[in-house]
């Protein structure tokens, strides 16, 4: 043997080694891609899964959100209905107060020419008496 062959043959086993060495690395590197891949997948499904939730509870919040504007609607008008019926109520209250006090005006006025017609009634035969 020869040192030509010799360094030729060194040189060979030296670039299989190289060779060997590179293979590992890339096999190593496929590895980590595939892990990092099914990583990936992963998250993307619960960040695609989250959104859509996301989606869902929006779309119920704008539902709740209108019935409750539809429900508010409703409060308002039974709010105003209820404050009509108020206002005609003190103007009926305050109109039989009138009223009221137009009748006990009245009644006082009634009961004095009573009174006088009373006394009138009683003074008449009493002033016969006398007279005669």
């Amino acid at each position: 043997m020869d040192i030509d062959e010799l360094t030729k043959k060194i040189a060979t086993v030296n670039s299989s080694i190289q060779v060997s060495v590179i293979n590992e690395d890339i096999e190593k590197n496929q590895r980590l891609i595939e892990q990092i891949s099914r990583h990936n997948a992963k998250r993307n499904a619960t960040l695609i899964a989250g959104a859509e939730a996301n989606i869902a509870q929006k779309e119920l919040f704008e539902q709740q959100i209108e019935i409750i504007q539809k429900q508010n609607a409703l409060l308002f008008d039974n709010y105003s209905k209820l404050k009509e019926l108020y206002d005609v109520q003190v103007q009926t209250t305050n109109s039989a107060k009138k009223e009221l006090k137009r009748s006990n005006r009245f009644n006082i006025a009634m009961m004095i020419i009573s009174i006088v017609a009373m006394i009138a009634a009683v003074a008449g035969p009493i002033t016969t008496i006398i007279v005669s």
